[in-house]
């Protein structure tokens, strides 16, 4: 199966952006990117997002968003559910021509100033999309509007300097090893030929790899085959040590224990589930 690192997000049919509601017992996608504004509304549960190289966890009633290009990783190991909201950046420069030289506030939460009324919009929003009455899409947009009206009030103008240029160039860097990864992740892929493939030292590189996706180069890799091998272990009937083989991991013991860390069950246990609730 063939993987992007850079997400193609399509919009809702008669809205300008992306929105849905999702209801996971575990979540977990692999640092990826995309040209859209991400919103999170959570509503249940807590979900632990890392994004440019921090890492927050969100909790239910919170908001929390990620700017355009930016890498991020999100993962829950319980049930979480909410609202996504994703704003492609082609319709915020219909109003800001300079978008990409403003960096939105991350979290908001209860006892922020600008919390009640965002939440509220969220909300009035959520109730639109799910009546989806005649004219919906009309009151959906003025909503939006005023939502990313009160988000931009709070956001900050970052100077367009020789840092951010080298950080454009850098970006790209890690986004052409990104999409290397995950489309070679079936086979060995070292530190050392990461940082070649880019020009950089090994030291060097595993320092702005980390900067940037918040992790260490090979634990993406560790994390781009263990969501290849989720994909697979609940799509095929095929033995869960084959499996392991053709998504790149050697050692099955240190394999096994970290699927367990982030789907909190066992491959066998996690198969058997999935297929129980399919019967059900």
């Amino acid at each position: 199966m063939e993987r992007y690192i850079h997400e193609v997000v399509p919009d809702t049919i008669c809205l300008p952006v992306h929105y849905n509601y999702f209801s996971e017992n575990t979540m977990f996608v692999p640092s990826h990117w995309h040209e859209h504004l991400e919103v999170i509304f959570l509503l249940e549960g807590e979900l632990s997002i890392s994004a440019g190289g921090k890492t927050a966890l969100l909790r239910s009633g919170e908001i929390y968003l990620i700017n355009c290009r930016e890498i991020h990783e999100t993962h829950s190991s319980g049930c979480a559910s909410g609202y996504l909201l994703q704003i492609p950046l082609e319709f915020l420069k219909r109003y800001l021509p300079d978008i990409e030289d403003i960096h939105f506030r991350e979290l908001y939460m209860q006892g922020d100033a600008s919390f009640p009324e965002l939440s509220k919009l969220f909300q009035e929003m959520s109730e639109r999309f799910e009546r989806k009455e005649r004219g919906y899409q009309f009151l959906f947009s003025s909503l939006l509007l005023r939502f990313l009206y009160v988000l931009y009030l709070d956001a900050e103008k970052t100077e367009n300097t020789a840092k951010n240029k080298r950080d454009q160039r850098n970006f790209k860097r890690i986004d052409q090893v990104m999409c290397y990864v995950r489309a070679h992740y079936d086979q060995p892929v070292s530190l050392s030929d990461a940082a070649g493939m880019v020009a950089l030292q090994p030291e060097y590189f595993c320092r702005l790899f980390r900067s940037y996706t918040g992790q260490t180069f090979l634990e993406y890799v560790s994390a781009v085959r263990l969501s290849a091998f989720y994909e697979l272990l609940l799509q095929t009937d095929e033995d869960i040590t084959v499996l392991t083989e053709r998504c790149g991991f050697s050692g099955y013991k240190t394999f096994r224990k970290r699927f367990y860390q982030v789907y909190g069950c066992t491959p066998s246990e996690c198969r058997r589930k999935y297929q129980n609730e399919k019967r059900a």
